[in-house]
């Protein structure tokens, strides 16, 4: 059966201005507030939630700020970044135990998953699994395993030099495990490295 709406009598008009009078309540939060400081303060139309202030907060400070790495944070207490460089792996340490700093600033400690994670981003691709294919070292190398671009993949290609013991001398001492190319090379190559090898 078909309803029809009533007319407005007193009590319509009055829960309609009741309606009018209740105080608006956002239910979108800003993305302002979330990443630490909103403008418009309690005037803003969007929803102040300090609990995912606090949530965001406590992710980002397991990041070390970047702007301290390279002493040009001015925020300092307001940051919401870390400046506890412990929280990141000590590359010279970790990769050849040959870091030269006293008091070094970086993490020296065993490294856990985290952190193993960390030093590779640090790192880059590992040159023995992506080009030899074989990486001794296998889950804890401290170089990366994951998948690369192809342009990623040339960068790397291009920083490795030709190993001097194999293309000069004949043969490599370390074998597979070098860290230099044993690779075909090309006559002008070879030329380029015994230049190099007189200087």
């Amino acid at each position: 059966r078909p309803m029809k709406r009533p007319n407005d009598t007193k009590a319509n008009q009055q829960n309609k201005r009741q309606k009018t009078n209740r105080e608006f309540v956002p239910l979108v939060t800003c993305r302002f507030f979330a990443n630490g400081h909103c403008s418009n303060g309690d005037a803003c139309t969007f929803k102040h939630d300090k609990d995912a202030v606090a949530v965001q907060d406590n992710s980002k400070k397991k990041i070390v700020c970047e702007f301290f790495k390279t002493g040009s944070c001015y925020k300092f207490d307001a940051c919401p970044f870390s400046h506890d460089l412990k929280l990141e792996p000590c590359r010279f340490f970790h990769l050849n135990n040959n870091c030269k700093e006293a008091n070094c600033p970086y993490s020296h400690d065993p490294l856990d998953d985290d952190m193993l994670a960390k030093l590779r981003k640090l790192t880059g691709p590992c040159r023995y699994y992506h080009f030899k294919g074989v990486c001794n070292q296998g889950d804890r190398c401290p170089f990366s395993h994951d998948d690369v671009d192809k342009n990623e993949l040339e960068k790397v290609e291009a920083s490795i030099h030709l190993c001097t013991f194999y293309h000069l001398d004949g043969a490599c001492a370390k074998g597979d495990d070098c860290f230099y190319l044993h690779q075909e090379a090309t006559a002008e190559q070879i030329a380029e490295l015994k230049t190099k090898n007189k200087k």
